[in-house]
């Protein structure tokens, strides 16, 4: 597909102040990868002088009927602080028309738990709630070194006693490539986790991204004394928060302290970067283990949610149906709890 095949035609209010985003996931460029991932088209719908924005990846049906969802991450719909509830009313309502007059039936909304979100209209659809997400305030490095938890600050003292080296610079297109320690790394975590699909992303998908992010785009390594990358980790930098996206390690490298150390390089990184702070997001559910890691760098515990809101009830139910006839199950009894939209389920329950 080419770039054009990438872009839907909701076209932006060319107002003033429309360009400025309020994070890296409202970008264009963030957006543009983002559609590999998704295997959609990216939009954005963008009001009132920039104070209302709606990223989107639209998404085309196999009936012609489409969809939408946020990007991957952590976007939602951001409301500037100028923006009254009667006003934000209106704007859902002029929102809910584009998508409508676009052909599109629903939209699920990943939020930020960093950027100021509208609140979500009352017949949206709770899919997602107090999922946590942890955030680093730049503190200064001292003040930020003893908020972490004595595990996190032992294995980046572990990494540094078996000698290990801790760089975080811009990537380059050599960094991302099918064969880069980094792609060797990720994926190979991906898959002792048994990961999805979905968490696999592709060449053109990568290089959508350093395209996109250009410099706002950082990799973080670290080596070990014999020159072997033991841990790898993409960043990306937004107006205020360097994101922590996508990371990799070997068993050695994570016994070692590997991951804690480029961490600890990315939260340094922010502080000199004048940087209000660093996001990590949270655990694949609260409590596990990758959320016991997060949370170990004294982060503040911030809330994600997500929704989904459903623009055409007809051709909702219609998709529904279809699905539910592929599954050989009854339409009405089609158990949709905890998923959106319910038609794109890929098994019965």
């Amino acid at each position: 597909m080419t770039r054009g095949d990438r872009e839907a035609p909701l076209v932006p209010d060319r107002t003033k102040g429309a360009s400025v985003s309020p994070d890296v996931y409202f970008t264009a460029g963030y957006g543009r990868a983002a559609a590999y991932a998704e295997h959609g088209a990216w939009s954005s719908i963008v009001l009132a002088d920039g104070q209302w924005q709606m990223p989107l990846l639209v998404r085309t049906l196999p009936t012609g009927r489409s969809d939408a969802i946020s990007p991957y991450g952590y976007a939602g719909v951001y409301q500037g602080a100028g923006v009254t509830d009667l006003e934000a009313a209106e704007l859902w309502a002029v929102t809910r028309d584009r998508l409508r007059r676009s052909g599109i039936i629903s939209v699920f909304v990943r939020e930020s738990p960093i950027v100021p979100q509208a609140s979500p209209p009352r017949d949206a659809i709770s899919v997602v709630r107090g999922h946590s997400a942890y955030y680093v305030p730049c503190l200064g490095e001292n003040q930020n070194w003893d908020a972490m938890e004595g595990r996190s600050r032992t294995s980046i003292r572990k990494a540094e006693r078996l000698g290990m080296k801790v760089e975080l610079r811009t990537a380059v297109p050599e960094d991302l490539g099918p064969a880069s320690p980094f792609r060797r790394l990720y994926e190979g975590t991906m898959g002792k986790v048994d990961a999805g699909d979905y968490y696999y992303f592709s060449d053109e998908y990568y290089a959508a991204l350093l395209d996109g992010l250009a410099d706002n785009l950082l990799l973080g390594l670290a080596t070990d004394q014999q020159g072997d990358v033991q841990a790898a980790s993409l960043f990306m930098r937004g107006p205020s928060t360097l994101h922590y996206h996508l990371s990799g390690s070997t068993r050695e490298g994570a016994r070692g302290g590997a991951t804690n150390a480029v961490l600890w390089a990315a939260i340094k990184h922010a502080n000199a970067a004048d940087l209000a702070g660093v996001l990590l997001g949270g655990g694949v559910r609260d409590g596990d283990g990758l959320e016991r890691f997060k949370r170990s760098f004294g982060g503040q515990a911030r809330t994600f949610n997500a929704y989904g809101l459903v623009l055409d009830q007809d051709g909702y139910d219609a998709e529904i149906a279809l699905t539910a006839e592929r599954l050989g199950v009854a339409a009405e009894s089609f158990n949709t709890a905890g998923f959106f939209p319910a038609y794109r389920r890929v098994e019965a329950e």
